[in-house]
């Protein structure tokens, strides 16, 4: 304990002269890890033990008092503390015992010596006190020093430091109010938000408006990439987010890659926000090296008309969104009444598809493929079908989406490629000609299942040759850019198995993946197909699509041909082969069987196959 220049039993002060200090205790107070200060009624600094001459770096002058008074030593105030804020009413109630808490990190702290002298009151406190190591955070206890006559001589303060408790606990709540991945406000802090602006658009009569903001096809990344990647992803996606949402928007991460963002200035520009944001994220991402591509799904509602409340907002800006990702993805829409019963319906729907692989509901058509040379039938298609006794013929287009959502696409397409393989194998066993089984795959199962494990255990199930299995691939698998996608296609080649790349051009076409996967087949979308007799744009990408292949050695399939002039054009470009309603319909495997036993006999196959567009295709060429 410091009294004066050296430690000393006894130590003079201008009101007593001298006062003993006993050496046992000088020890004790000495040894406490806590700072501890006596302080006189002049502020000057009158006793000190170690811990407070080493936090506070005091300096003692020549009489054995700090240099300082205590409110520029350790405040570094020039006046007492308590000029700066009167204490509020009631803060030193009358009575012996007196104990005061004043609000925790109080930067203007009531001075202890305010105390009046004849209160035996005790004075806790949280106060930020100036250190050598900078500016903490202090729990204060102090109380009256008193001489052996009882006149008031000062305070006994002890200093505890709660700065890293502060902090942790500070930490705390942030983490309770906010994401800790992204640091976006978390549901409960918009719910308060929501609340605030509730008020001031009930008291002004102005509107609100929330989106609800879903990533397409995280999971296609996340699952394939890794979860630090998917991290990194969702990062970035907050960073755009932030830079185009509005000042006073709140932004909120509701879970995984769903996001919420109030518009508290009213619903005016909801429509234009959401626009913003959405092409925010047009532009592709670069994460760990990889390109990466992703969109959104915005559903927005707006109050009062779709909801009075949090909850009620929540619901139909969720609805909403889900019509948006029905509507093909990438889209906006606005929550209106008749959405309600087609979330319901929804519901419904997967609860049904979940049962109907058990039930044996789910059944394939096959779609004839011919050879445009020698008008062959040189293969089929594989497409699913889903035949419900409350629903009816469901169309694909309607429970394809819904299980690459759920995941039910995994198991489902192990089914189509099973049953796939199967039946190319019962019809060779009939005695019918080999011909290539085409079967699509969904990027949903490159991103959730060991694809090549599975083809190859599917053509050892089945005893299929793997030369007479295409799979078919969609532009949105190969451009990935994932190390395990790679992998797994290059597993799937060396299997023997054909690739495919369907719906060519309507995505982000690249040479350089038509390079690097090196794929047998092109197949050219329909969209372009349906168009391209009257429409000079829609023949030149056809045409262009055809030389590229030819160039890359890969050979191209039309789909979609409904038309003998159709299938005139295609012949004189070069395309290889082509399916569609001209040459057959999706039907069944029986009737598809009686079409492939047509077409072993040559004779059979010559009058069965409508050969109108041949003779189309010589006119045009002799025109």
């Amino acid at each position: 304990m410091h009294a004066g220049p050296a430690c000393a039993p006894a130590m003079n002060t201008p009101a007593t002269g001298a006062f003993a200090v006993d050496a046992c205790l000088a020890a004790v107070v000495e040894a406490i890890a806590d700072p501890l200060l006596v302080i006189g009624t002049d502020y000057r600094i009158l006793l000190s033990n170690r811990a407070a001459r080493e936090v506070y770096g005091l300096v003692f002058d020549a009489d054995g008092r700090a240099g300082q008074p205590c409110h520029l030593a350790i405040h570094g105030r020039p006046a007492p503390c308590h000029t700066y804020r009167t204490p509020p009413p009631g803060a030193l109630p009358p009575g012996p015992e007196m104990l005061v808490q004043l609000p925790a990190g109080d930067l203007l702290p009531v001075c202890p010596l305010i105390l009046r002298p004849d209160a035996n009151a005790c004075l806790r406190s949280t106060q930020r006190q100036r250190t050598r190591a900078g500016e903490r955070l202090f729990e204060i206890s102090a109380g009256p020093l008193r001489l052996a006559d009882g006149s008031f001589a000062g305070i006994v303060e002890v200093a505890r430091d709660v700065t890293t408790r502060a902090q942790a606990e500070g930490m705390i709540e942030y983490f309770a109010y906010h994401d800790q991945l992204t640091g976006l406000p978390n549901r409960l802090l918009l719910q308060e938000r929501f609340a605030q602006a509730l008020r001031r658009a009930e008291l002004k009569g102005g509107g609100l408006a929330m989106l609800f903001i879903d990533i397409d096809r995280f999971k296609t990344i996340n699952d394939p990439l890794g979860h630090a990647a998917g991290d990194a992803l969702l990062r970035e996606v907050v960073g755009r987010l932030r830079e185009h949402a509005g000042e006073s928007d709140t932004i909120c991460r509701l879970g995984a890659d769903e996001f919420l963002v109030l518009l508290a200035d009213g619903a005016a520009g909801a429509g234009e926000s959401a626009r913003r944001l959405l092409r925010s994220l047009d532009a592709p991402f670069s994460i760990e090296g990889h390109v990466l591509h992703s969109s959104a799904s915005i559903g927005v509602s707006l109050y009062p008309d779709d909801g009075d409340d949090f909850a009620g907002l929540l619901k139909a800006a969720d609805i909403a969104m889900y019509s948006a990702k029905a509507a093909g993805r990438n889209a906006i829409r606005f929550f209106d009444a008749g959405m309600s019963a087609g979330s319901a319906e929804r519901l419904r729907m997967q609860q049904l598809l979940r049962e109907a692989l058990a039930r044996k509901e789910l059944h394939l058509h096959y779609q004839p493929q011919f050879d445009l040379a020698d008008t062959r039938l040189v293969g089929v298609e594989a497409l699913l079908r889903w035949q419900s006794p409350e629903l009816g013929a469901v169309p694909p287009d309607r429970f394809i989406p819904l299980a690459e959502d759920s995941g039910l696409i995994v198991p489902i397409g192990r089914w189509v490629l099973t049953e796939a393989c199967r039946q190319a194998v019962a019809w060779q066993e009939e005695g019918l000609p080999p011909l290539v089984m085409a079967v699509n795959l969904s990027a949903i199962q490159f991103a959730r299942s060991d694809v090549a494990g599975s083809v190859a255990e599917v053509l050892a199930e089945t005893g299929l040759a793997p030369a007479l299995l295409e799979l078919e691939l969609t532009e949105s698998v190969l451009l990935q850019d994932d190390a395990s996608v790679g992998a797994a296609i290059c597993k799937i080649k060396a299997l023997g198995v054909r690739l495919a790349i369907d719906d060519f051009g309507t995505g982000y076409s690249s040479l350089s993946y038509l390079k690097r996967f090196a794929a047998h087949r092109l197949k050219i979308d329909r969209s372009f197909v349906r168009d391209m007799v009257s429409d000079l744009e829609d023949a030149t990408l056809v045409r262009a699509i055809i030389q590229m292949a030819n160039a890359l050695n890969m050979s191209t399939i039309a789909e979609g041909v409904e038309d003998g002039a159709q299938a005139a054009m295609l012949v004189r470009e070069g395309c290889a082969s082509a399916q569609g309603y001209l040459f057959g319909r999706p039907a069944p495997a029986a009737e598809t069987g009686a079409l492939l036993r047509r077409h072993a006999s040559p004779a059979l196959a010559q009058r069965s196959l409508p050969l109108l567009f041949i003779g189309q295709a010589e006119q045009a060429a002799s025109d």
